[in-house]
């Protein structure tokens, strides 16, 4: 019999039994991200302020082209609760092809877009590290987010909470053998460590849940192997998911510009910026 999710009354163990798995998720990556900047902080000032400024600008495009991508949900809620379930693969489908072109834009801001900074002096050389690594990882980040509204928006939020314990654990370990080295096997990576660190933590969620997505199950009952391009269905998507996406780049773009400013006012001011932000970073998970 093919498992579905009904919500029948929206009462508030429905929305508790739907919500809590993605507040883990989302407690998860904010530990994450904090415990990343302790690593960071310990191994100098200059890279916590690094990671600050030039993440939080790595941030603010990445979160954009997540929201679009996470608009997928949208489609598959309303296809399970019209029971069109062998059509539930296809909104999917037209993220992923996103998310496989935004690669191209990520990969000229890494290149292209590091390089002019470093040039212009917008960014130094560990700011710009920083970034360029992050942002060759940003399309998979983006892929993750299209797959898994595909269980989002069915209200299997398990299979998405203990994805993201998984790839945040694997991060944090990566963390520190790649921040600090291990001996003479692994060299001391600084900063350019925690992002690498952060991808393969995001390659391995992303690897496993796209196995999931394709499995034979999911083929057959749900027709997650209806790949093809569709422009009136994808066009759907980014209608909807581009106000919240531009929402929020000009806000994240708004905290870029201030720890910017920390910046050229001052190191000092912009330390407590850094420290003050990734202490700020674990109280998100309430907002999220």
């Amino acid at each position: 019999m093919m498992k579905t999710t009904h919500i029948t009354s929206g009462s508030l163990q429905q929305l508790w039994k739907i919500s809590s798995a993605l507040m883990v998720s989302f407690l998860s990556m904010m530990t994450m991200l904090f415990v990343d900047r302790l690593f960071v902080a310990r191994y100098s000032i200059e890279a916590l302020n690094a990671a600050s400024s030039s993440g939080t600008l790595y941030w603010s495009i990445t979160c954009m082209f997540m929201a679009v991508a996470s608009m997928g949900e949208v489609f598959v809620a309303q296809y399970n609760g019209a029971k069109a379930y062998k059509s539930l693969g296809s909104p999917i489908w037209q993220m992923i092809w996103f998310a496989l072109f935004s690669s191209i834009i990520f990969i000229l801001f890494g290149v292209v877009g590091t390089q002019w900074g470093l040039r212009s002096s917008f960014i130094n050389p560990l700011e710009g590290e920083y970034f360029r690594w992050n942002m060759y990882f940003a399309p998979l980040l983006v892929l993750l987010t299209a797959i898994s509204s595909f269980y989002i928006g069915q209200g299997k939020t398990r299979i998405v909470q203990w994805m993201g314990l998984l790839g945040n654990s694997v991060n944090i370990i990566l963390d520190y053998l790649f921040i600090f080295g291990w001996g003479e096997y692994i060299p001391a990576m600084g900063i350019k460590g925690a992002a690498i660190a952060t991808g393969c933590g995001i390659t391995i969620q992303t690897v496993i849940m796209s196995l999931l997505f394709l499995k034979k199950y999911n083929r057959i009952n749900f027709g997650t192997h209806k790949w093809a391009f569709n422009p009136p269905l994808f066009l759907k998507c980014l209608r909807i998911g581009a106000p919240p996406g531009f929402f929020v780049l000009f806000e994240m773009l708004g905290w870029a510009a201030f720890y910017n400013m920390m910046k050229m006012i001052g190191n000092h001011h912009m330390i407590v910026a850094s420290i003050t932000q990734s202490i700020l970073i674990l109280f998100l998970f309430f907002g999220c």
